[in-house]
């Protein structure tokens, strides 16, 4: 039986891209300059595709791939980014989150968002994009 191995290799060099998600594109931010890369891998190239304005420090990137829905941690911020994985449009007001938020999960209906410097995490509703739990660590 053969198997078929697909790689992905993004190289900005305009920056430090601190991350890369994939469903059919890719999204890679930069800490600095607000902004997340769309990068897609269509004809065998990598190419940027749209650059999206996002809050201060972006710091991870979650991607539901059920809903073509990116989640942006803006550390600087203290906020999380809704982009449109459709037409790559920001979605709504930043949702404001703890202090200093550092990584994205997503689990169902839910977004998890850690809070690095608040030592908590928040707990978002995908249903409409509102802090709905916030849990400190003991």
């Amino acid at each position: 039986m053969e198997g078929i191995l697909v790689t992905f290799t993004v190289l900005i060099i305009i920056g430090v891209v601190l991350e890369v998600s994939f469903f059919s594109d890719g999204y890679a931010q930069r800490l600095h300059d607000r902004t997340i890369y769309v990068i897609t891998n269509q004809s065998s190239s990598l190419r940027n595709i749209s650059q999206i304005l996002v809050g201060d420090m972006p710091s991870a990137i979650g991607v539901d791939s059920d809903t073509h829905t990116v989640y942006v941690a803006n550390s600087g911020s203290d906020s999380i980014s809704v982009i449109s994985g459709i037409n790559y449009t920001k979605i709504g007001e930043d949702i404001p989150v703890g202090e200093r938020p550092s990584a994205i999960g997503i689990h169902l209906d839910k977004i998890f968002v850690t809070n690095y410097a608040a030592d908590s995490i928040s707990v978002i509703s995908q249903k409409n994009n509102s802090e709905i739990n916030i849990s400190k660590a003991s």
